[in-house]
C-alpha cells in the first residue's frame, strides 16, 4: 500500500513539475526560431542540445530546458520521444515536439537504472540490460502506453550490444567475444552468428538481421528469426578496425551505414546490387544515431561541432554543425555504452 501510495506522489510532483515547466516554456517561446535539425545528447545523457538549422548549415545551442527531476535522458530514432530515469528510480518515456518535452509516462515495473539502452529501428521498442549485465527487459508500445513485455536472465552472457525487432519479439545481443544470441521469452538464449572483434549489427524493417563483422570484412543478413535462422545474403564489405562497428539501416531497407567505432571512413552498402560506396570523414566516428529520415549524427563532443552524415541520397554527404552554446559542467557519471567490444 505504502509503495502505490509513493508511487502516487511522485507521479503528481512530476506532473505539476511538467506543467509549470510547460507553462514557463509557452510563455517565454513566442517566436517562431530555425529548424531543428535534430537533438542530441552528452555523453552521460544528462543533457540535451538542440541542432538549428539545415543538415550542412546548422548549430548546437544550449541545453533544453528538461524538468528538474530528470536525471538522464536517451533520445529514440528520429526522436519523437526519449526514455528518461527520473528522481525516485523511476524509467519512463517522454515526448519531445521538437525542443518542448511533453509530460512523462511512467513505465511500470521498469528497471530503475538501466546500464544499456538500446532502441528498434522504429523508435517504438527499447532493450534495457541491468548494470551487472544479468537482466534484459524489452519496453514495447513506446508512441502509446509504454510496458513490459518481456524479462529475460542473460547473466551467462558478456553482453557487449543489444537491439530487438521492432515489435519487440525478437531481441538479440552481441557478446563481447563476438557470439550474436537470439533471446526468447521463454527458454535459454541461441546462439545464430559468430562474428570477429568489430561487429555491429541492425534489424531491417522485414525484420531479419544485418550484423557487421568488421575483422572478416562481410555483412550478412539473416533471416527466419522467428523459426529457422538463415543466411539470406553475404556481401564483402571493407575491413574494419577498431574497438567496435555502428550499423543502421537506411529508412527504406535497401542499405546499410557501416562505420568503425573511432574510424573516419563511413561505408554505404547496397544490399540491391550489393555495391560498395564509401566517404571519408575529417572528424572520428563516435556514434551513428539517427535523427531525421536518413540523416545521422556521428561525431559530438561537449563544446566541439558536431558531425552530421546525410545519407538521403545515392552518395553520402557530411557536414558539421557549429558549437555556440554554453559549456555545462556535469558532475561524473556513467557514460552512455560504447559500440560492441
Amino acid at each position: 500500500m505504502s509503495s502505490h501510495f509513493n508511487r502516487l506522489k511522485l507521479v503528481l510532483f512530476m506532473t505539476a513539475c511538467l506543467g509549470s515547466f510547460a507553462l514557463g516554456q509557452s510563455e517565454s517561446v513566442n517566436w517562431i526560431g530555425p529548424p531543428v535539425v535534430g537533438l542530441m545528447a552528452n555523453a552521460q545523457n544528462t543533457e540535451l542540445r538542440a541542432i538549428r538549422g539545415v543538415p550542412g548549415g546548422s548549430t548546437v545551442g544550449d541545453p533544453l530546458g528538461l524538468p528538474p527531476f530528470v536525471r538522464r535522458a536517451y533520445l529514440a530514432p528520429s526522436q519523437p520521444w526519449a526514455l528518461v530515469q527520473v528522481r525516485g528510480g523511476i524509467v519512463g518515456r517522454i515526448s519531445l515536439n521538437g525542443t518542448l518535452p511533453g509530460s512523462v509516462i511512467p513505465v511500470d515495473g521498469a528497471m530503475s537504472a538501466p546500464g544499456l539502452v538500446s532502441f528498434s529501428s522504429n523508435g517504438q521498442t527499447a532493450a534495457l540490460v541491468s548494470g551487472d549485465g544479468g537482466t534484459l527487459q524489452i519496453l514495447t508500445h513506446l508512441e502509446a502506453t509504454p510496458r513490459i513485455s518481456m524479462q529475460a536472465d542473460i547473466s551467462k552472457l558478456d553482453t557487449a550490444a543489444v537491439t530487438a525487432s521492432n515489435d519487440g519479439a525478437m531481441p538479440v545481443i552481441l557478446t563481447r567475444t563476438g557470439e550474436v544470441y537470439l533471446v526468447p521469452s521463454s527458454g535459454s538464449p541461441r546462439l545464430i552468428f559468430r562474428t570477429g572483434s568489430t561487429a555491429g549489427f541492425s534489424f531491417l524493417p522485414d525484420q531479419s538481421l544485418a550484423i557487421a563483422d568488421g575483422a572478416a570484412g562481410m555483412v550478412t543478413v539473416i533471416d527466419g528469426l522467428t523459426s529457422q535462422p538463415f543466411t539470406r545474403m553475404a556481401i564483402p564489405v571493407p575491413y574494419l578496425s577498431g574497438d567496435g562497428a555502428f550499423v543502421q539501416a537506411s529508412s527504406d531497407g535497401k542499405s546499410l551505414i557501416v562505420a568503425a567505432y573511432k574510424g573516419q571512413t563511413v561505408h554505404r552498402i547496397d544490399l540491391v546490387d550489393q555495391s560498395v560506396r564509401s566517404l571519408d570523414v575529417r572528424a572520428s566516428v563516435s556514434m551513428l544515431e539517427r535523427l531525421n529520415g536518413d540523416i545521422f549524427l556521428f561525431s559530438a563532443n561537449p563544446g566541439e561541432a558536431a558531425w552530421l552524415l546525410m545519407a538521403d541520397d545515392v552518395n553520402l554527404r557530411a557536414g558539421f554543425a557549429q558549437f555556440t552554446g554554453k559549456q555545462v559542467v556535469n558532475a561524473p557519471s556513467p557514460k552512455r555504452p560504447g559500440p560492441a567490444r
